[in-house]
């Protein structure tokens, strides 16, 4: 699996958390720090790497200066 990379907010860890969704498996990553003011979460997932690929997009820095 890819490492996650860190909250784009607070800069902790980010955690996966699985749960049954029409009985499957679907897979989110969010933000660790329950103390993070934004607590972003990606949208549920099958399989776990497209969440986690989900979460490790970023901006590019052209797209934020825009």
């Amino acid at each position: 699996m890819t490492k996650l990379k860190p909250c784009p907010y607070c800069g902790e860890s980010a955690k996966v958390r699985w749960f049954k969704d029409d009985d499957r498996l679907a897979w989110q990553v969010c933000c660790s720090d329950i103390g993070c003011l934004v607590r972003p979460i990606t949208p549920s997932y099958r399989p776990k790497e497209a969440a986690v690929d989900a979460w490790n997009t970023r901006a590019k820095e052209d797209q934020i200066n825009e």
